[in-house]
């Protein structure tokens, strides 16, 4: 029982039913989307290739000397 109507005093349930539709359908309850899976197939490979690997190396300096201009500037880095 969820609640007590102050006017009539009947017992309120829960509705369990809409919760657990609107927590399971559609997102789990979805077939396979093939063209995403062709997605990350992809991602992976590329993320194989030693170019890639090179562009993210140059994308954590890119980083390190924003976050190092920025701290000159007196900002307070977080994350």
């Amino acid at each position: 029982v969820r609640s007590v109507d102050p006017k009539t005093g009947k017992e309120i349930p829960y509705d369990l039913e809409s919760l657990i539709n609107s927590a399971v359908f559609p997102g789990l309850q979805g077939g396979p989307h093939n063209h995403a899976i062709a997605g990350v197939a992809v991602a992976l490979k590329q993320a194989m290739t030693t170019e890639f690997k090179i562009y993210q190396l140059q994308v954590l300096a890119n980083c390190r000397a924003l976050s190092e201009a920025l701290t000159d500037l007196g900002y307070k880095i977080v994350t």
